[in-house]
């Protein structure tokens, strides 16, 4: 008999605190209800929400209030969540279909101009790194044409020189300091009559031809970038390298013999100015001095060495070619 009074009134607790915590949730969702919908007290109606029992987070008054507080919060991706929740019990309610697809429409749109402000950043990123950015900032290549004018007067074997240079340029340093690694090939001009019967130790009237010499230069330099923007750029600094030239024969008529192949070779060493225009044009001011020059030549007697004593102004333009990162900007501006 007790026994069975003990399980009664066990019960009756049970029950009893059933509806109270029912009745708790009850209260809590009207106070939710009051502060979102008058008011719009979001927070304060998530914060009643929050101590809803789990056997009141399925009820259809639950769902539709915890969907318009996270909608006044303007948390469109949990309002959607909790409206479709609510919509599985009752899913009649026009006016809540409708704001369902509201909601969705604005995610649209707010992913839409999500995805056209990173275009947009990519395009600017491109535009910058090609149009609006510094004009030294890659690696690049330049190729072109420029004219030597020798110095020296009659210590100068030449008059001129007409070359093809290729130039590989390197910035670093952020772009304070660049490399350049030239190569050219041309053809000296202009031949001094007077300074090849000093080299042959003869008269300048025995000396009947001298032809052009092909010419090969390698150089490199280490320049300061002084100016830096994206329509012009100039850079100075020192460089060395070295000449050599290969002539045909040099005739001579008081004498016997024809040199053959005459060869000039020279260290050098000097100064180099880089003008850059935009990112597609590059000109270029070198004045190289010819250290311990030489020009050798085979006679029956053996070999001759006779010393120059000249430098030459180059004057060069060229076009630039797009370098590995702004063909990478390139084509991120394409995709």
């Amino acid at each position: 008999m007790k026994k069975h009074i003990l399980i009664a009134l066990s019960f009756l607790f049970v029950a009893g605190y059933a509806s109270a915590q029912t009745a708790t949730d009850a209260q809590n969702i009207q106070k939710a209800k009051a502060a979102v919908d008058g008011p719009h007290r979001c927070e304060e109606a998530l914060s009643y929400l929050r101590l809803i029992t789990d056997s009141g987070r399925s009820t259809t008054d639950f769902l539709l209030t915890n969907a318009k507080a996270y909608d006044c919060k303007s948390n469109k991706e949990q309002a959607i969540f909790y409206y479709g929740k609510y919509l599985e019990q009752v899913p009649g309610n026009d006016s809540v279909k409708k704001r369902v697809a509201e909601l969705k429409n604005d995610q649209a749109k707010a992913q839409n101009t999500k995805t056209n402000k990173q275009e947009v950043l990519v395009n600017r990123t491109y535009k910058q790194s090609r149009d609006g950015g510094p004009c030294i900032d890659d690696n690049d290549f330049a190729w072109g044409f420029s004219c030597d004018m020798y110095t020296g007067g009659k210590s100068s074997p030449f008059k001129e020189a007409v070359n093809f240079f290729n130039v590989r340029q390197v910035p670093f340093a952020k772009n304070h300091l660049i490399f350049e690694f030239t190569t050219d090939l041309g053809i000296a001009l202009g031949g001094r009559k007077d300074w090849f019967a000093h080299a042959f130790n003869t008269t300048t009237s025995d000396v009947t031809k001298v032809p052009g010499s092909v010419k090969i230069g390698i150089d490199a330099d280490l320049c300061v970038v002084i100016i830096n923007k994206h329509k012009f750029g100039l850079s100075a600094g020192p460089l060395i390298g070295i000449s050599a030239g290969l002539m045909p024969d040099v005739y001579m008529d008081a004498t016997s013999n024809d040199y053959s192949n005459p060869i000039l070779f020279a260290p050098v060493t000097g100064v180099r100015t880089g003008f850059f225009v935009s990112r597609h044009f590059y000109f270029t001011a070198s004045y190289l001095l010819f250290l311990k020059s030489s020009f050798s030549n085979d006679v029956q007697q053996g070999t001759t060495r006779t010393n120059l004593n000249c430098n030459s102004l180059t004057i060069g333009a060229g076009f630039r070619i797009l370098g590995t990162t702004q063909k990478h900007h390139h084509h991120r501006g394409r995709d």
